[in-house]
């Protein structure tokens, strides 16, 4: 039985295990945008293609070490091109450009070609390398496989862990309760914000929404700059810093999932029979996909999905892409704009649907990936990443309000009938939920912020933040005790989302 497992443990299974490991990192330094799913198809497709090639090399070599060196040797320039790629792509030497791939696929082209003869015409085997080879890819799948572990388990304890009360409402039984829509245009900028910064006026569709009876909060801002921050808040009513539930749990992205899904604004309306309707969108740490009523686009292209475009982008298959020999881009931006779509055409259908529901929908856009022109026609992006280092301020900007003017004027048709076929006067939503990048200060928190509040406008204040939505929607429609909070904003780095310090905010447009 020993020497059974030590041919095992000695066998060169290392291509095999590099394959899997650069899909497992990819994925798990990608855990909140993507459902564990993604990875086994272009997993597999990675473990046939590393064996194909130590099988290819055993017909030029004496022994399977060997074929398996070279074959390890070409997975890893395979799986390392993109990332290499994009950490040069803005350096120069003497003004010529290292960033182009005729240079970088020179150089890769040299160390394959050197590593393989090398390999091949170097007497004698590679077995005695071959233990330590299979040791340390073993050893790589170590922190990718924990990370995916202790993401999925912390998802886990913090829903079981999950309670927060509700309070007992008394509505009447002669009270029609309105529909509530929350609606999140991620990263809609104020308008004073889109004037100053992009030369962008939005007023035509700020004075379309006030036609049809929304206040807009013209000194609205978020109260956290980073999405699953400010939503999880919002649905909860109260500042994360002060929030049992999220003081409670160590994993902070887990649980603010959580708070987001299993909200105490979702809990509130539905013990009072509300219906929840949520919409996909991509992205599953803000999907409330155990609604009841999940709404998804019937995807006609399952060719390629967002994680096997961000897994070309770091491969050597990006050469292929960028000179438009492959074109898992265009299926990627397809998807996105079918979730965007779809979320707009049904918007306006849903006042059909029996009520009282809450619904919520989250829109990806403005934010990148940029998939849609200034008129709604398909963009073709030559990076579809969603990564602020992947655009030039002067690139971000103009796809950014291509896609604030298309979405400006779908969710003004989609509100308007809404509106109309609506029996009971809804309660609608309508917000940012941080600013866009490429912005300081309180940049980062100026959001559009539009409410529409039948016959309760007096509730609302220009000032408001997203924190005292839901407070004082419950408290007017509901009869709720949630009195309003101190807006305030917190700011925090990417690398350290949890750590807040108070951002000032003035408050120059407040009428």
């Amino acid at each position: 039985m020993n020497r059974a497992f030590n041919k095992f443990i000695s066998f060169p299974w290392y291509p095999l295990l590099f394959g899997i490991y650069f899909n497992l990192a990819l994925f798990s330094g990608n855990i909140w945008q993507a459902e564990l799913e993604v990875v086994f198809r272009p997993m597999v497709i990675s473990l046939i293609s590393c064996l194909s090639l130590v099988i290819f090399f055993r017909f030029f070599t004496p022994d399977w070490h060997k074929a398996a060196f070279c074959a390890g040797i070409l997975t890893i320039l395979f799986f390392t091109y993109g990332h290499v790629y994009m950490i040069i792509k803005p350096l120069t030497v003497f003004n010529l450009i290292l960033g182009r791939h005729r240079y970088l696929l020179l150089v890769w082209f040299m160390v394959a070609g050197v590593a393989v003869i090398y390999t091949t015409r170097k007497r004698g085997d590679f077995k005695n390398h071959t233990l330590v080879i299979n040791m340390i890819s073993l050893a790589l799948q170590v922190y990718p496989i924990y990370t995916i572990g202790t993401h999925f388990f912390a998802v886990r304890d913090a829903s079981s862990s999950y309670s927060q009360p509700i309070q007992d409402l008394d509505v009447g039984e002669s009270q029609q309760l309105p529909d509530i829509y929350f609606i999140i245009l991620d990263s809609y900028a104020r308008s004073d914000l889109l004037k100053e910064e992009y030369g962008y006026d939005n007023t035509s569709f700020l004075n379309n929404l006030k036609e049809v009876g929304f206040y807009i909060a013209d000194c609205g801002t978020s109260n956290y700059m980073w999405t699953n921050l400010s939503i999880s808040s919002v649905l909860n009513m109260e500042y994360l810093q002060v929030n049992p539930v999220y003081l409670s749990t160590e994993n902070k992205d887990a649980i603010t999932e959580e708070l987001l899904k299993n909200s105490l604004v979702r809990n509130t309306v539905e013990s009072l029979g509300y219906k929840t309707v949520a919409f996909a969108t991509g992205f599953p740490f803000n999907e409330i996909d155990d609604a009841d009523i999940y709404m998804e686009p019937p995807y006609q292209m399952e060719i390629a999905r967002e994680f096997d475009a961000l897994l070309v982008h770091t491969t050597l298959l990006k050469v292929f892409q960028d000179y438009g020999l492959i074109h898992v881009n265009q299926t990627a931006t397809a998807r996105y704009r079918d979730r965007t779509l779809f979320a707009l055409n049904k918007l306006g259908e849903l006042a059909k649907m029996g009520g009282p529901k809450f619904v919520y929908m989250h829109i990806i856009a403005p934010h990148p990936p940029f998939v849609f022109g200034g008129n709604g026609e398909s963009v073709d992006p030559f990076e579809f990443v969603i990564a602020e280092s992947a655009y030039t301020p002067l690139a971000f900007s103009k796809g950014y309000i291509d896609q604030v003017k298309f979405i400006s004027g779908r969710i003004s048709s989609s509100i308007r009938e809404l509106i109309r076929n609506s029996p009971v006067p809804p309660v609608i939503v309508i917000q940012g939920d941080h600013g866009p990048w490429f912005q300081d200060g309180e940049n980062n928190f100026r959001i559009l912020s539009a409410y529409y509040f039948p016959e309760h406008q007096d509730v609302l204040y220009p000032s408001i933040s997203q924190i005292n939505t839901f407070r004082i929607i419950l408290s007017t429609y509901l009869n709720a005790d949630y009195p309003p909070l101190e807006d305030i904003s917190y700011r925090s780095l990417y690398g350290n989302k949890y750590e807040f310090s108070l951002q000032p905010i003035s408050c120059e447009n407040a009428k």
